[in-house]
């Protein structure tokens, strides 16, 4: 007897990497369960007015469009939700939902910047009314973070639309760079975002990173590698919020929950790139072993290799190191250890041997412990998504 297929329609902007990200998510769910019969679009006005006629059974659907209450009106199968809203809009839709975790996303950013050793802080989003309340949400994390360093934070919010903004000779956004102390860390809300601000540091000749170091969110590849230079950015988990959406749309279609879940998911990883490849360390002996320690992190490096590199006792090198990053040397290198470990488990598919031996690990067993110790979960938790 053949299977009965669900009818499920995906409403995302697949021009975004965000929603290319989860839209591969989606897909990972329903190849293997194969009881799906998929239907992909772009969310536009059009799409929404199409429900009313569409006899499906499931849909998923971005909430950071104008349309999304009309969709969830019209539609009459069960919804499932990607993205972030405000809280009255979330109970008025009384839809499950997955969504990024943006608080520990900027925090994650603020640490970076603030581990460069840099002092001036600023963070660049978008604004349009009704909408973008992850952006707001990582703004404010991003801000309390830097004021918990006793750190000011400049903020920028673009009233046009992210897409073309870097066209525009006449934008707000090179005036507001211009006016920011000197050297600044920036997180755009997004890549696309990101990509902005590098575009309008070179109009005004800004030296990334050595003036200006910014850090996107969604690590969307294309937009990461083709930005000059190459953009540092925070890794969502799009991936597995697709794919936990679509677990959950599952689920609720088959009636095993009852009532609205609301899911988040935390960010995979922070990949650094060109443009906050700084040391904004006036301390000259702690910027020489930084480089040092990033350079040589994968190696059976100690503090006594560090100072000597640096030309100083390790005692020294220690008290340097406590008064300008509050650390030791030790955690500085298992910081960029981790940090590395991390990035290769989301951007490749190396097996876990070959990943602790490039993060500087004795063993993949090693590498398991430093996880779960550190971070609470085991390393496969990056590559693959929780089941449900």
């Amino acid at each position: 007897m053949a299977k009965t297929r669900k009818q499920v329609a995906i409403l995302l902007n697949l021009n975004c990497g965000f929603h290319r990200q989860i839209a591969r998510g989606i897909a990972k769910y329903a190849g293997p369960h194969d009881t799906w019969l998929l239907s992909v679009a772009e969310h536009s006005a059009e799409t929404v007015v199409a429900l009313i006629d569409w006899p499906g059974d499931g849909l998923i659907i971005d909430l950071d469009v104008r349309q999304v209450d009309q969709a969830v009106s019209l539609f009459q199968g069960e919804v499932v939700g990607v993205g972030t809203v405000a809280p009255r809009v979330l109970k008025r839709l009384n839809i499950s939902t997955v969504r990024t975790d943006d608080r520990t996303i900027a925090e994650w950013a603020a640490d970076h910047l603030l581990e460069q050793g840099l002092e001036q802080f600023a963070y660049c989003g978008v604004s349009r009314p009704g909408r973008d309340h992850w952006a707001t949400a990582r703004r404010s994390a991003f801000c309390r973070r830097i004021a918990e360093h006793g750190r000011p934070c400049a903020i920028f919010a673009a009233r046009y639309d992210a897409a073309q903004s870097w066209r525009d000779p006449q934008s707000r956004l090179p005036q507001w760079l211009g006016r920011l102390p000197k050297p600044v860390g920036i997180l755009a809300c997004n890549d696309l975002q990101g990509r902005c601000v590098l575009e309008a540091c070179r109009r005004l000749d800004l030296r990334v990173p050595d003036e200006v170091a910014v850090i996107g969110v969604d690590n969307d590849l294309l937009i990461c590698a083709l930005a000059m230079p190459p953009l540092t950015s925070v890794a969502t988990g799009a991936e597995q919020i697709g794919y936990r959406a679509a677990a959950l749309l599952d689920q609720r279609m088959a009636g095993r929950l009852a009532g609205p879940q609301h899911l988040v998911v935390p960010p995979t990883c922070l990949v650094p790139r060109q443009s906050t490849d700084i040391a904004a360390i006036r301390d000259p002996i702690v910027s020489s072993a930084i480089r040092f320690i990033r350079e040589h992190a994968a190696e059976e490096i100690g503090v006594a290799d560090i100072a000597r590199h640096a030309n100083v006792s390790q005692s020294t090198l220690e008290t340097h190191f406590k008064h300008q990053l509050g650390r030791t040397v030790h955690a500085e290198v298992e910081r960029v250890r981790l940090e590395t470990a991390r990035r290769l488990l989301t951007t490749t598919r190396l097996p876990l041997e070959a990943i602790a031996r490039q993060a500087g690990y004795s063993s993949a067993q090693y590498l398991s412990a430093v996880f779960r110790r550190r971070l609470g979960h085991a390393p496969g938790q990056l590559r693959n998504p929780p089941r449900q």
